[in-house]
């Protein structure tokens, strides 16, 4: 009985054997590339890292143990009793790659890499204490970005964060980075405020409040706090005018917020709920329906600014699949206090291989070999179309002697 090629079960199973090696081929044709701006993210990468070894042996040569809600030893994760506060928020910034993702955000706002231009940009900053890791991974990406930060800091924080005001607070953690030559005098606060509401403390309870007070006092810096002024726009107008004379009224090239406070962001949900790069146009449509004055409005609406912005704010949002946000109950996050860097050449082809570094995505991507997966798929495609011409042909054939 005659069959053509493409009938016969020898033929068929050499195809589907031939097309099995070709994808077997090619699915295993993965290179590891590294993404735009790699050597930026690692050297910021590495700086937070530094930054948080020094703090944590601050934390240590203190006397202190780690908590058990510190499940990665940084020592920067405090409570107070009946503070609101997200655990996994304050978590996730402790990560390392998180000052990777930052400067990230920085080259979507238009921040050029180093090399590429003729001046430091300048960047208007304010931080929060609620994100101790997220204010260190800001320091770690301006550095890498070779940017002239002007810095104001609300003192106060929510829960886990950098609230132990009396011997820990933020101001003295940006000390202890710079007497330890990690970041360089300029990166010290200029001004700090108390914050919470009305950026005047309203909210604050009669001990952190005096705390504060004191944390203050022991460092040579413009406090923003008058018993006379409670009005949010007066202490809004102090920041700007800080902003202003630091940077010798030149406009900002970015403003980067950390945190919910209200004299920088304002009360508008639809602003609260939108974090990372923030473009000026983006602002416009929602400022020109509500008006909202805050730090965000005046630089983004200002014709003296027209600033784009990053707000680090819902945090999960945020890193949505970038980072892996680390929850109390599980280990997703392993750091290795006794490394001397977070990112190094050995360990570049693991990123994407260890299951704890799920933002190996900020520096390597995995990508299939051009130059062998269209060769295989060219050549499974012309075996095929092969075997059936062949069989059009033999069956053409057939019916021509038949008649």
């Amino acid at each position: 009985m005659f069959r053509p090629a493409i009938q016969k079960l020898n033929v068929l199973v050499l195809i589907a054997l031939f097309c099995s090696i070709m994808v077997y081929i090619s699915f295993n044709s993965i290179k590891d590339y590294r993404k735009p701006f790699y050597d930026t993210k690692v050297i910021a990468s590495n700086l937070m890292f530094k930054a948080l070894k020094s703090l944590r042996q601050d934390y240590l040569d203190q006397g202190k143990t780690f908590s058990s809600l510190d499940p990665l030893e940084t020592g920067l994760v405090f409570y107070q009793d009946d503070l609101p506060g997200n655990p996994s928020s304050k978590l996730s910034t402790l990560n390392p790659n998180f000052a990777a993702y930052i400067v990230e955000l920085m080259i979507d706002a238009g921040i050029q890499i180093p090399e590429k231009r003729d001046r430091k940009p300048s960047v208007a900053i304010a931080f929060s204490s609620s994100f101790p890791g997220a204010n260190i991974a800001v320091l770690s990406a301006c550095l890498a970005m070779d940017m002239k930060p002007v810095i104001i800091t609300s003192l106060s924080g929510s829960n886990y964060g950098a609230i132990d005001y009396d011997e820990f607070s933020w101001l003295d953690m940006e000390r202890i980075l710079i007497d330890k030559n990690i970041f360089p005098l300029e990166y010290l606060s200029k001004s700090v405020s108390i914050g919470k509401g009305s950026d005047y403390g309203i909210g604050l309870d009669f001990s952190s409040f005096n705390e504060i007070n004191k944390a203050v006092k022991k460092h040579d810096i413009d406090f923003l706090y008058s018993k006379k002024e409670t009005d949010l726009g007066y202490y809004i107008n102090q920041r700007m005018r800080t902003y202003d004379i630091k940077n010798d009224f030149a406009p900002y090239d970015l403003f980067i917020n950390v945190g919910g406070g209200h004299a920088s962001i304002g009360t508008l949900e639809q602003i609260r709920s939108s974090s990372g790069f923030l473009s000026s146009e983006y602002l416009s449509s929602i400022y020109e329906k509500n008006y909202d004055d805050c730090l965000l409005y005046r630089f983004s609406q200002s014709p003296n600014y027209n600033t784009a912005s990053i707000n680090i704010i819902d945090i999960k949002n945020l890193i949505n699949d970038k980072l892996p946000l680390i929850k109390l109950s599980d280990n997703d996050l392993k750091i290795d206090w006794n490394s001397d860097e977070w990112v190094s050449e050995d360990m570049n082809n693991q990123l994407w291989r260890s299951k704890y570094n799920k933002s190996g995505i900020l520096f390597i991507e995995r990508k299939y070999i051009f130059w062998i997966v269209i060769p295989c798929l060219f050549v499974s495609i012309l075996i095929v179309l092969s075997v059936g011409l062949h069989s059009h042909f033999q069956i053409k054939k057939r019916m021509t002697l038949y008649e």
